[in-house]
């Protein structure tokens, strides 16, 4: 293994140029590489140069292999992968160039406070999760993930936007040893997977063992083997099993335990199928402990606590689309809270009817031309709902319609507090994920309560589409709340599903349904 860096004979440093980089400061230094803040003149704007260590530069076949990777990372679309602006080679130097971002490092903020929030990890593990299924799908494997590398973009007013950097250093999937030709080992030893010790053919089951590593020491404040002698944590790696993360930090639940094991098996087809998994494992275990005390969530008639105006007045709003003067040049966001069907009918404010007992008839959406159907859906207590506008959808047995009008519909169901909205708009956002953001930053600019889990674009069966998902405080609730929304003809069809629900009850209704939901819907052509 490199223990420092070689002094390359020009002497870089602040004040160098490098190609059309001049070099302002250093800024990080490891291994492999030293990272300088320099300034691209030809753009004039900042970056961060990562230069490689001479005793990598000096490897013929890493050096092919660096430019070629590095620039097929750089393809990979994913808004939590730290862009990659340029990499190359300038007077016998390689480099990669990316954007600077002056927020710092998760190891960084470890070293400054000490173990993090629980929700701040999820949200992190969420952030890096999906950059790395993202660069998998890819065929790349990242094979160096660490709190190092997780870099945070802090803007005022504005959640925290998670990076994963240092892609130039992945391999693909096809590749193997953990050691390069002059002995340089690629990973750092306390997130390393046991196959990249053993120089396997790796795959994302390696980086989810780093990212795991890493989320144990985000929640403990170190890693799951810390040794003083890095053989004797490879050691660990290969042969031990990790402890309870829970009995390293007070008031952890136990279900934790069994998510960070699974992730920390030694046998990568013991590990969950993605990253992703992975993560969404992390929030649900964390939301057992943190939402127990929270009550069931009612949803009053109101939007950010306002009485909403009637559907028609809502439609019109939507209808009057970007650039119109009535609407401020951006539709307002969609955040609609709603009453439980049983309350709503009793106030004789909307016709609610049951969907889902099996052999129902057709019935009639109120709001809606023509008439909904039911069908029996292949699972035996789900059934698919038909609605006149052309979209259907499959849902659980017992859930039923709450209202509709010209532009959505709302189902309410078991277990209680819980909403599904499926809205569409034939004036939508040219980008769901530019949309969503705004709408995130809105929010959280108007509401201290809102905490961001993520705001990511998705692979939607070819749509442009996005996720949002967050908690906030309701009427002194805590609720959590999923938004997908996809583009099914741009500047014309646009759909979003929606779920809201109380975040003490959340972990498993979102396991059970969120899936199936999404698989089932079949939107309009």
């Amino acid at each position: 293994m490199v223990d420092e860096l070689r002094q390359h004979p020009g002497d870089l440093g602040p004040g160098s140029r490098l190609g059309k980089y001049v070099l302002e400061q250093q800024i990080g230094r490891g291994g492999m590489a030293t990272v300088f803040r320099a300034r691209d003149e030809q753009l004039g704007r900042p970056v961060a140069l990562k230069v490689l260590a001479p005793a990598l530069a000096d490897d013929e076949d890493y050096r092919r292999r660096f430019i070629r990777e590095s620039r097929a990372a750089a393809a990979v679309d994913d808004p939590h992968i730290l862009p990659v602006f340029d990499a190359g080679e300038a007077d016998g130097v390689l480099f990669i160039a990316m954007r600077y971002v002056p927020g710092g490092d998760v190891r960084s903020l470890i070293a400054r406070n000490g173990p993090l929030d629980a929700d701040r990890v999820a949200a992190i593990l969420s952030a890096v999760a999906s950059a790395l299924d993202a660069a998998n799908a890819a065929g790349l494997v990242h094979r160096d993930v660490k709190p190092g590398n997780m870099l945070l973009d802090v803007r005022p007013g504005l959640p925290d936007h998670v990076y994963l950097s240092d892609f130039g250093l992945t391999k693909s999937a096809t590749g193997s040893t953990s050691l390069t030709r002059t002995g340089l080992f690629l990973g750092t030893v306390d997130y390393v997977a046991p196959e990249q010790i053993e120089g396997h053919v790796l795959d994302g089951g390696a980086d989810q063992y780093s990212l795991a590593c890493a989320g144990f020491e985000m929640l403990t404040g170190r890693p799951p083997f810390p040794r003083e002698q890095p053989m004797s944590t490879l050691t660990a790696h290969l042969s031990q099993q990790p402890p309870p993360v829970s009995a390293e930090r007070a008031g952890l639940p136990p279900a934790l335990d069994r998510v960070f094991a699974r992730a920390l098996a030694k046998s990568p087809g013991d590990r969950y199928a993605s990253c992703r998994d992975f993560s969404d494992a992390v929030r649900s275990a964390l939301a057992v402990v943190r939402d127990d005390a929270a009550q069931p969530v009612r949803y009053p008639q109101t939007e950010r606590g306002r009485v909403l105006p009637p559907a028609r007045e809502r439609t019109a709003a939507l209808a009057a689309g970007p650039g119109d003067s009535s609407g401020g040049g951006r539709r307002p966001p969609r955040r609609w809270l709603f009453v439980l069907a049983a309350a709503v009918v009793a106030a004789g404010v909307i016709t609610g009817f049951t969907l889902l007992r099996h052999g129902g008839g057709t019935p009639a959406a109120s709001g809606n031309s023509g008439s909904a159907t039911v069908s029996t859906s292949p699972s035996a207590s789900w059934q698919t709902y038909h609605d006149p506008s052309g979209f259907s959808i499959s849902l659980p047995q017992g859930w039923t319609v709450a209202s509709s009008a010209t532009d959505e519909v709302q189902f309410t169901g078991a277990p209680p507090g819980f909403v599904l909205v499926v809205a569409w708009t034939h004036t939508p956002a040219p980008d769901a994920l530019a949309d969503w953001r705004q709408q995130a930053a809105d929010k959280a600019a108007a509401d201290a309560t809102y905490r961001q889990i993520l705001v990511q674009r998705v692979t939607y069966r070819g749509y442009n589409a996005a996720d949002w998902e967050f908690t906030n405080q309701f009427n002194g609730e805590l609720t959590r709340v999923i938004d997908r929304t996809f583009i099914v003809r741009p500047g014309q069809l646009a759909y979003a599903i929606e779920l809201y629900g109380p975040a003490a009850s959340w972990p498993g209704v979102y396991a059970a349904m969120w899936q199936p939901l999404l698989t089932s819907f079949d939107p309009a052509s």
